[in-house]
């Protein structure tokens, strides 16, 4: 041998475990991380609608899920979604100046929000139910780690006779603001056949120091002031808060005035006053074809019931990035010149109306938007037939959300699926905004 090394062919070696590894099971958080996977969080024979959901700031493995339907309930998780712990929320109401507790029958109209510390506050309406119990808007709480209620709901103060409807809230989340904790709810509060904004106050840090069960007496909880000048027709309202303590209002005027509208109280004046409220701007004015507003009441072929809306909405970037203070706002509008005919609660929808169309706006530090049409002053979440949808859409019930670690905005909306608008089913798209609300990343 002379050392050198010649090829004499090929060896094949195989390597078998001593066990087969299956495969990695699927997770209900893999289920909701997974965007067209569905995941049944209230598992009942129950039909629900109007779903709402909330995270704990900074803990993603707890949030709340609710929704209308076989009574009054919240699914709360500890695991990130791996399991649900249906919580049915009291009817028995806290009222304020009451020492008796006072019999409630909750509606409907699902809202909540959480704190930094692991609270989640959870609402909506009641409805009036004999002598001395009126339609109040409630709150309940489901306090750090826990997947209870608290024993009473809390009934906020009401001003006048009539429901008390379409309630929205938002804490004060951000540790440089001078109302560090303050929750907020706003409603539709009927007044002489016609409508105010109102809102009502309540610091779970009183004095500065946390104690989140001072909201859970209904005395605690400031008495309705009027966010609108005078009583018009108003419906939709929403509220978010600033990194300073500023409040943000946006609803839908459906009256004449034909428009998106919203009003800002500035600290360090009072939100629980009239004076710490301003005037109220036109953040857009709406379709107006035939001379008419946007119908309250639309029958679409996509949403024959009539509930398709304009219903804006309104967030924050409280995040310590660069857009610190922008405000985002989306609504829907049906789209001039999109159909021949127009929806009406008297029409039957037909393939022939105008369509609707999303949009998003922002500004920093202020409410965006101008005495101008939607097209003019907000940019389309989802353009016709974009991301495989239908040539000609419906695209309304806009929503939106900031997430405060990234300072990332994600607007979403109901369009109908890639069929016909015919077709009796929809989708939910969602789409990160960068500052400028120029769309992008539709999913």
């Amino acid at each position: 041998m002379d050392g050198t090394a010649k090829e004499k062919g090929i060896v094949k070696v195989i390597f078998y475990a001593p066990v087969r590894e299956g495969g990695e099971p699927v997770s209900a958080l893999s289920r909701l991380a997974a965007p067209g996977l569905e995941f049944n969080v209230t598992n009942d024979g129950a039909t629900e609608s109007e779903t709402f959901i909330s995270l704990v700031p900074g803990n993603k493995n707890r949030f709340l899920v609710g929704a209308n339907g076989g009574g009054y309930n919240a699914w709360v998780t500890n695991n990130g979604g791996q399991t649900f712990t249906k919580a049915p929320m009291p009817s028995t109401l806290d009222s304020p100046g009451e020492v008796a507790a006072e019999p409630g029958v909750l509606c409907c109209d699902p809202m909540s929000v959480a704190d930094t510390a692991g609270n989640i506050w959870y609402g909506g309406l009641s409805v009036a139910n004999g002598s001395g119990n009126p339609s109040r808007i409630v709150v309940n709480r489901i306090a750090p780690g826990l997947t209870t209620f608290q024993p009473q709901t809390v009934g906020l103060r009401q001003r006048t006779a009539g429901t008390q409807d379409k309630p929205m809230m938002t804490i004060d989340n951000a540790p440089g603001s001078g109302a560090f904790g303050r929750l907020y709810v706003i409603w539709d509060e009927p007044s002489g056949g016609g409508i105010n904004i109102v809102m009502s106050q309540c610091d779970t840090r009183p004095g500065g120091v946390l104690n989140a069960a001072n909201c859970d007496n209904a005395d605690n909880w400031t008495a309705p002031v009027s966010v609108t000048p005078s009583t018009g027709s108003y419906i939709y309202a929403d509220v978010a808060v600033g990194p300073d303590g500023r409040v943000y209002a946006v609803w839908w005027d459906y009256s004449t005035a034909n428009a998106i509208r919203g009003d800002v109280c500035a600290p360090p004046t009072n939100c629980a006053t009239a004076a710490g409220w301003g005037t109220p701007q036109t953040i857009a004015t709406l379709d107006a074809t035939g001379g008419l507003p946007v119908p309250f009441a639309c029958p679409i072929l996509a949403q024959p019931g009539g509930r398709a809306s304009t219903s804006p909405q309104v967030d924050v970037d409280r995040s310590i990035g660069p857009q610190n203070g922008r405000v985002y706002v989306t609504w829907s509008d049906l789209r001039t010149g999109s159909g021949a005919t127009r929806c009406a609660s008297s029409t039957t929808p037909a393939s022939t109306h105008l369509t609707w169309d999303s949009f998003v706006a922002s500004a920093a530090s202020a409410l965006p938007g101008s005495a101008n049409p939607s097209s003019n002053v907000g940019t389309r979440l989802l353009t016709d037939g974009e991301g495989g949808g239908a040539a000609n859409s419906d695209d309304w019930f806009a929503w939106l959300a900031v997430d405060q670690t990234t300072g990332q905005a994600w607007g979403t909306s109901t369009p109908p699926v890639t069929m016909p608008r015919a077709t009796r089913r929809t989708s939910t798209y969602e789409r990160s905004l960068p500052p400028g609300a120029a769309t992008r990343s539709v999913r």
